[in-house]
């Protein structure tokens, strides 16, 4: 991915983690404890076609919502990396 499309789909997306040819995520980052995803992660979904889609948030449950995204703590999430 080059850098030009990494800084247009970060404007959508609050981090975008490349493994390279192993897999993409994309990962809102929300304070509530009751997330709610903007249309504009949906979009640039659409385009950067992650093979994760993440919303770190500030509850302990994980559970998944519309479009693929698993919602999850940040505890999980750092889990979830080092695997």
């Amino acid at each position: 991915m080059s850098a030009h499309s990494l800084v247009h789909y970060l404007a959508a997306i609050d981090l975008v983690i490349d493994f390279g040819t192993i897999a993409l995520w994309a990962v809102e980052i929300k304070r509530s404890s009751a997330p709610t995803i903007a249309k504009g992660f949906h979009i640039a979904c659409e385009d950067l076609k992650p093979t994760q889609k993440y919303a770190v948030y500030g509850g302990n449950e994980r559970f998944p919502m519309s479009g693929g995204i698993q919602i999850i703590s940040l505890a999980e999430m750092m889990l979830e990396i080092g695997h």
